[in-house]
């Protein structure tokens, strides 16, 4: 039978902790082996004296003590077991630090790649979901924009929309037939929402796109759609914009973009009333220009 992702995940980090507690325990025995203090009782004391005395101290070398007359020198010749076995045994720690070396690099390599994975599943699944939704297949939803015709997904505009969430729940007309017939939104700004749902991606150059798109995501309830064409809106101000961008903000709560208009107009104020704009938005929109002047009040520098 063949083993699950779970199972292949468990194998491997399972292999890694024995490999990790192996290198560990090798370790231990290595340096229990080298520091093992030696028996004593049975050498000589001159040779305990050139133990003590012939070593390092300190960093410096110091002179062994020599070998009583006619007993032959214990650190001479090839059969320094002693020696060698130090050696032997340093040899073995750099070997199993190399082990350990390795095995580390190994599993950051695992760990480095599984993220890699992961990253790269994201972007194909954001991918996939809008080809989707370019291609229509197995859709179950039609937006009807004038003469245009957008097939969408039900499950994904519910799950992304608390508005069309809604519109799905209740019994009606839209819910049963799968049409929705949209008045107040042009056929490409829609393309954009629905892009925007499916990939939680979009590409906003155009700043009167920016204002459009905000109102749509305002309508049905998509938050950070609404916060990015904010921010795009806000960086674009302008004499001729700022009025409209203003009302838009007030009609659709959006603090941030009224924040940045009632100052922008603040420090261009006579400019501003001197459009057609400013007189356009006395007449279609009052309540909203009563507003308007409030906070271009609080922002100005006069009153700060």
């Amino acid at each position: 039978m063949c083993a699950t992702p779970g199972q292949h995940k468990a194998r491997g980090v399972g292999s890694r902790r024995a490999l990790a507690a192996a290198a560990a325990i090798a370790v231990a025995l290595l340096s229990l082996w080298l520091y093992q203090p030696e028996e004593q009782d049975d050498v000589p004391e001159w040779i305990r004296q050139s133990q003590a005395f012939g070593g390092s101290r300190n960093g410096h070398k110091q002179p062994a003590v020599p070998a009583p007359e006619g007993v032959p020198d214990a650190g001479a010749g090839s059969g320094d077991s002693g020696g060698w076995g130090a050696a032997a045994g340093a040899g073995l720690v750099l070997a199993v630090q190399a082990l350990c070396l390795v095995v580390y690099k190994w599993a950051a390599r695992r760990h480095g790649s599984a993220n890699t994975s992961a990253s790269g599943h994201q972007r194909t699944l954001a991918a996939d979901l809008g080809a989707l939704l370019r291609s229509g297949h197995s859709a179950d939803v039609t937006f009807t924009v004038g003469e245009s015709q957008l097939r969408a997904h039900r499950a994904v505009l519910v799950a992304r929309s608390p508005v069309f969430a809604a519109m799905m729940a209740h019994d009606c007309l839209e819910a049963s037939s799968g049409h929705i017939p949209v008045a107040d939104i042009d056929a490409d700004v829609l393309g954009q929402l629905l892009t925007f749902l499916y990939t939680d991606e979009i590409q906003l150059d155009d700043p009167l796109m920016a204002q459009k798109l905000l109102a749509a995501a305002a309508k049905y309830e998509v938050p950070i759609l609404k916060e990015q064409c904010e921010l795009v809106i806000s960086r674009n101000l302008c004499v001729g914009n700022a009025v409209a961008c203003a009302v838009l903000a007030i009609e659709h709560s959006c603090s941030l973009l009224e924040e940045s208009a009632a100052h922008f107009i603040a420090a261009h104020y006579r400019e501003v009333m001197a459009t057609e704009e400013w007189a356009e938005a006395v007449h279609r929109y009052p309540d909203h220009v009563v507003e308007l002047s409030r906070l271009v009040a609080a922002a100005s520098p006069e009153t700060g």
